[in-house]
Order: structure tokens, then sequence, then C-alpha cells
């Protein structure tokens, strides 16, 4: 039967027709929940632990060139390139960025939220954007 049994062929030709198309529909299903099971759930394969690890991305992170390893924050970088998330020219831009705002700001080696907020003021964000 097809749907709630209130409707079956009868018929040689429409039995001939209903089973095939009975099964390209169960076949159609299965294909359409196998397609939403990979939105929800990440293929293992594509996990970015699987992904190529490059070595000149992993020491482009470290901003030291120690060798050693990289820190939390070089990590997350590494990550997000490797990702695809973020690419080379956005990280050299942030840095540009950075290093403008460190600069306008004594070369204190870091920035704090009121160097972005004067920045935000000036006109360093055009320039940069």
């Amino acid at each position: 039967t097809v749907g709630f049994g209130d409707h079956s062929p009868r018929s040689k030709l429409g039995r001939a027709v209903a089973v095939p198309w009975m099964i390209f529909g169960v076949a159609i299903t299965a294909n359409w929940v196998n397609e939403v099971r990979n939105v929800f759930f990440e293929n293992t394969s594509e996990h970015p632990s699987t992904k190529e690890d490059n070595h000149d991305d992993f020491q482009s992170m470290s901003e030291k060139g120690h060798g050693h390893g990289l820190t939390i924050a070089e990590y997350r970088c590494y990550m997000l390139l490797k990702l695809g998330l973020v690419s080379r020219t956005q990280f050299e831009h942030i840095d540009a960025h950075f290093k403008e705002l460190e600069s306008r700001n004594g070369g204190k080696g870091h920035v704090t939220l009121e160097d972005l907020k004067r920045a935000r003021t000036s006109d360093l964000d055009a320039d940069i954007a």
C-alpha cells in the first residue's frame, strides 16, 4: 500500500510502476537523511586535526621564531589559518593595525581598550580597512 493504505495499485502495470517508485522514494529519503546528518555532525575526515600541518604556516605564527612551539595565542592564529577562517593577508592587516596602534601609544607591547577607542575616533581604521 501507499500512504495510509487507502490507495494501492491493483493492476499489473500499476504494481510494476509502484514498486520501483517506492524503492526510489525510500532511497531518496535515505539520501536526504544522510545529508541532514552531515550538516549537524562533522565528518571526522574533515576534522582540523586530520588536515596536514604546514611547516611554514606553523613557523610564521611563532612571534619569537624560537622553534620551541606556539603560545596559546599563536596556536589560535595557526588553527584559524589552518581551518581557512582567516587568510595570511588578513593576519598581515591585523598585525599592521596592532603595530600602528602600539606605536601611537608609546610602543608598550600591548594595546588597551582605551587605545582602540581612541583609534576609532581617528582615521586609523579607515587607513587599515
